[in-house]
């Protein structure tokens, strides 16, 4: 955090101030001031000089790719199945893509955006167990 502002509050005895810092979460500065109330009296934060500060800017200045969660995702085959022979039951048309609209938890700290529209992810996930932590438990058990 860059301390940007700092402003006293009339209740001496309670030793808090207003703060207005440049949050880095991350590896990545947030786009607006975050404003520190409740806790500014706590000893949580460590002021460093202003001639050692380039250092600390020096470490939040990495060049990582940008992160991009894709925003649908493959429907687990139980659910195929189920939809299937629920249209074919009905006399419905069968669907052609099965997949499921994401929905993420909106963060002031997320790093990663959701792809828009017909924009391709960096990330891709799917249904599977994945790589396991200990592969000896799955010997004989096809993962994919």
């Amino acid at each position: 955090m860059k301390i940007v502002k700092v402003e006293t509050c009339p209740d001496e005895e309670r030793r808090r101030v207003r703060v207005w810092v440049e949050k880095t979460f991350r590896g990545r500065k947030l786009p607006q001031l975050t404003e520190i109330y409740r806790t500014s009296y706590k000893p949580d934060y460590n002021l460093i000089p202003k001639d050692e500060e380039y250092k600390l800017l020096e470490a939040v200045k990495n060049s990582e790719s940008e992160v991009i969660l894709p925003n649908t995702i493959e429907m687990p085959p139980l659910m195929k199945r189920f939809i299937v022979k629920d249209h074919e039951k009905k006399g419905l048309e069968t669907i052609k893509e099965y997949v499921l609209p994401l929905s993420y938890n909106h963060s002031p700290n997320r790093v990663a955006r959701i792809a828009q529209g017909d924009e391709k992810p960096t990330i891709k996930f799917t249904m599977g167990l994945g790589k396991p932590a200990s592969p000896s438990l799955y010997e004989g058990i096809p993962l994919q």
